[in-house]
Formats: structure tokens, sequence, C-alpha cells
């Protein structure tokens, strides 16, 4: 009875695996100046596991950039829409929106998807 317990468990964990790495995923990040001028960044980094390509943006269309693990802008889009179709390889990422003139904040949700093979 242990091995069965075991061997399903296994079993369930391979599938969830699966799905985790097949998943769509979100790059979310904000942007604010406060009343002294300074501006906060805000974005939690994702890694990913293999390619992934931009599916969607969601949010201010000023644009934005893509930062490495190193802190290192690696692309940025003045037009959300423009970003549709870019390849993300392996490794990790933080997006962060440009600030509209005249606004105090930003905000932008990109999403990810596995990068079908071809």
């Amino acid at each position: 009875m242990k091995r069965f317990k075991i061997a399903i468990l296994s079993a369930v964990l391979i599938v969830m695996t699966a799905f985790a790495q097949g998943q769509t995923l979100v790059l979310v990040g904000k942007q604010i100046l406060n009343n002294s001028k300074n501006v906060k960044l805000i974005s939690t980094p994702i890694y990913i596991t293999q390619t992934y390509v931009i599916t969607k943006v969601v949010g201010d269309t000023t644009g934005f950039w893509i930062e490495n693990s190193q802190g290192q802008a690696i692309i940025s889009f003045k037009n959300s829409k423009d970003a549709v179709g870019f390849v993300l390889p392996k490794g990790k990422y933080r997006v962060i929106p440009n600030l509209p003139s005249k606004k105090k904040n930003a905000e932008i949700k990109v999403f990810l998807a596995p990068k079908r093979k071809t």
C-alpha cells in the first residue's frame, strides 16, 4: 500500500511539473513618483525555465522595459503592442513601465506563454 501511495504521489508531481512549465506567466511592474520626486520601481522577478514569448500586454501604453537578473535593460518598447511576439530565453526577468508625463504612477502586466517548437 505504501508503494502505491508513493507511485501516485510521484505521478501527481510529474504532472504538476509538466503543467507548471507549460503555463502562462505574468510579469507585473509598477513605477511610482512620490511627492519628493523620488521614483520607486516595483517588480517581482520571475525565473523562466524554458523559452517564452510575449502574448499580451495590459496597462500603460507608453511602453516599458524588461531587465535581466543583473538589472540590465535587455529590451524596451515605446508601444506596448510592439512587444507581442518578443521571445525571452530561459532566465530571470522583471518588467518596469515607462512613466507617462504628468502622471505619478504606471502599471504594466506582460503575459508570457511557452514558445511552441516549430
